[in-house]
């Protein structure tokens, strides 16, 4: 089997293998659920506190214990970790890709492509400029050993938002699958190829999964009377919302993959964006309210889940990947998350805690994933403060690239840990995160977020198996830092030690192996 068929089904995605079959042990997971009426700072877990005033939590301190066991393996980390390309003013450049594998070593793109782009919607010809990109990036990515989701972003017929041609006009169904073995026929067999994905975020009009259910199978035939094995991306309706999941339908095929994608909640992932007349602040972990009865179209309120509001933390996430726990479980397939994320205008450091949740999870239940985005080529100089989802803006009439520091040194870190990922239990301290995987060479990676946004916590990070003293290292990534800043070696006193995590915090304790077979 070739490396790419390898590395998307076999590692990432064990359609048949052992671990897919269920003879895995589930992930062990410790959430306290918050009341939907909570406050937007909630009432902290029951651990040891030790405040500085007992009248305020204000900079009150609290303990947990975390424990990790190196030899306890969950499952090896996805293969395909990576971020969307595309969506942008202007083209991106062979640079662009360059930089990103370089900043974060991703191992995957997916490539947004326009059908616009590759055939006008009444002219029977291709437009080879358009296919000639695509050939591009996939050289690119073959370059650097990165592989490439070939997405289908749009469509003919689906102007994005509300277009329902392609779903009611067989002229444009049929126009989808011609172009499809096209491309098909293009790409089949480049190394670069990870997969075809036939349509990103489905959205027939009045949630009509019937239609998508019927257009994916007839696509997935056509397509494999060219391509009999290479990875095929479906996504459920209602703009690829896990909600939708139960509606999705498989097609038969043993090489396909099923994908959503997660925003939620909608108003914390997309505060202050200019467009929205809802310019609230919202925190995560944080209370987002009910939709507003005076903004009915607003999209951001329009996203705040139950009528009462909820309290969006770790197990709330859980909770809404619920449904796509469950099409996994009951049709043994593979999951892929091709897009999530948070704009950069959220609250300074609590997107990192969003998204070391988002991927630990993602990493728990072998889920491969692409973020979203990557970054805009612009002449608008509005970006240059803005990064909106992105890593980059590249601001051109400057020709300035501008960096999301704390948000590439995150994706560094999980694009980077190669290796297992460990069995483990949350603390019970719900603001406190949890992450670990052991690297090929059998070093132990231990990420601990501090989700409070006033309380510092002093975890104390216990280790099974090691001598009575041996040695670690510490980086932390704090409110005000831009990047994972070293501090220093540490040591461990007969398996434990302890860390001190101001607000917003981040840390990565990583710790080599001993020469103990329990290790081994």
């Amino acid at each position: 089997m070739c490396i790419r068929h390898s590395l998307f089904r076999l590692c990432c995605m064990f359609p048949r293998t052992s671990l897919f079959s269920g003879r895995h042990t589930p992930v062990r997971v410790l959430e306290q659920n918050r009341s939907c009426d909570a406050p937007a700072l909630a009432t902290r877990p029951a651990n040891r506190v030790t405040s500085t005033n007992s009248a305020n939590t204000c900079g009150a301190t609290t303990m947990t214990d975390v424990h990790i066991d190196p030899s306890d393996i969950l499952r090896s980390v996805p293969a395909l970790r990576g971020t969307y390309f595309g969506d942008s003013p202007e083209p991106l450049r062979e640079e662009d890709l360059d930089r990103l594998v370089r900043d974060t070593g991703l191992t995957c793109i997916r490539l947004g492509m326009e059908a616009r782009n590759l055939a006008d919607e009444r002219d029977p010809c291709w437009k080879e400029d358009g296919f000639a990109y695509v050939s591009a990036v996939l050289d690119w990515c073959d370059a650097r050993r990165v592989r490439c989701i070939l997405d289908m972003h749009n469509p003919l017929g689906r102007l994005y938002g509300g277009d329902p041609r392609l779903w009611r006009e067989e002229y444009f169904k049929e126009r989808f699958v011609k172009l499809w073995r096209e491309l098909v026929r293009r790409f089949r067999g480049h190394p670069a190829v990870a997969a075809y994905e036939f349509i990103n975020e489905p959205e027939p009009p009045d949630d009509d999964s019937a239609v998508w259910n019927a257009l994916h199978r007839r696509a997935t035939a056509a397509v494999r009377e060219l391509d009999s094995d290479t990875p095929l991306v479906v996504d459920c309706i209602g703009y690829a919302n896990p909600r939708h999941m139960p509606t999705l339908e498989p097609n038969g095929d043993s090489y396909t993959v099923y994908s959503f994608h997660t925003y939620a909640p909608g108003p914390y992932h997309c505060q202050k964006r200019r467009e929205l007349s809802d310019q609230s602040t919202y925190y995560y972990p944080g209370f987002i309210p009910a939709k507003a009865p005076d903004k009915p179209n607003d999209f951001n309120q329009a996203h705040a889940g139950s009528a009462a509001g909820t309290f969006w933390n770790r197990a709330r996430l859980l909770e809404e990947f619920q449904p796509v726990f469950e099409f996994r479980d009951r049709y043994r397939v593979p999951i892929f998350c091709g897009e999530f994320g948070c704009v950069s205008d959220v609250p300074r450091g609590t997107d990192l805690v969003y998204l070391a949740d988002q991927i630990g999870i993602f990493h728990e239940q072998g889920f491969s994933w692409a973020m979203y985005n990557t970054m805009f080529r612009t002449a608008d100089p509005y970006w240059t403060e803005h990064f909106d989802c992105g890593l980059y803006i590249v601001h051109s009439p400057q020709d300035r690239v501008y960096r999301f520091h704390r948000k590439i040194a995150l994706l560094e870190f999980f694009c980077r840990t190669e290796g297992d990922v460990l069995r483990y239990t949350q603390p019970s301290d719900d603001f406190v995160g949890l992450y670990a995987v052991r690297d090929r060479g059998h070093t132990t990676h231990i990420l601990l977020t501090n989700k409070d946004r006033a309380e510092t916590k002093m975890p104390t990070l216990t280790i099974a198996g090691l001598p009575d003293r041996w040695r670690a290292s510490l980086k932390t990534l704090g409110h005000d830092d831009d990047g994972f800043v070293p501090r220093g070696p540490r040591e461990l006193i007969r398996g434990s030690m302890e860390l001190t995590l101001p607000p917003l915090t981040l840390a990565i304790v990583e710790i080599p192996a001993p020469g103990l077979a329990s290790w081994r």
